[in-house]
């Protein structure tokens, strides 16, 4: 829910400086539900580009989605490509078994850019 609010603002222009509550805040210990926890933007934009690497997958059009591939990443973004715990590994792993992934650090890219590519096995 919040990756999609988050896209909807960003793609509206608004810069979005926080996501989930703030840890210091005085009144942490009365919070009774709600996004709570130390890294919670970074949970946000981990599943955000999770989402982009599947469909970006989906979209290469080539079956069966077997053999190894290469995903991209400048190094400022290798910790949100994995996830928290290697979450999103885990998880394209389990949704593309047929896959073997490949992290490759790539400074030249922009960003926020991930850049998947077929390699040879």
């Amino acid at each position: 829910m919040t990756s999609r609010a988050y896209r909807i603002f960003t793609r509206a222009g608004a810069t979005v400086i926080r996501m989930g509550v703030q840890m210091s805040d005085p009144d942490m210990g009365s919070v009774l539900a709600g996004p709570c926890h130390p890294a919670f933007g970074h949970l946000v934009l981990s599943r955000i580009l999770y989402r982009d690497i599947t469909q970006k997958i989906h979209s290469l059009g080539w079956e069966p989605r077997s053999g190894h591939l290469q995903l991209r990443v400048h190094p400022s973004r290798e910790s949100r490509l994995r996830g928290d715990r290697n979450r999103n590994l885990v998880r394209l792993k389990k949704q593309f078994p047929e896959i073997d992934f490949q992290i490759l650090i790539d400074p030249d890219l922009e960003i926020d850019q991930v850049a998947i590519v077929k390699s040879p096995a």
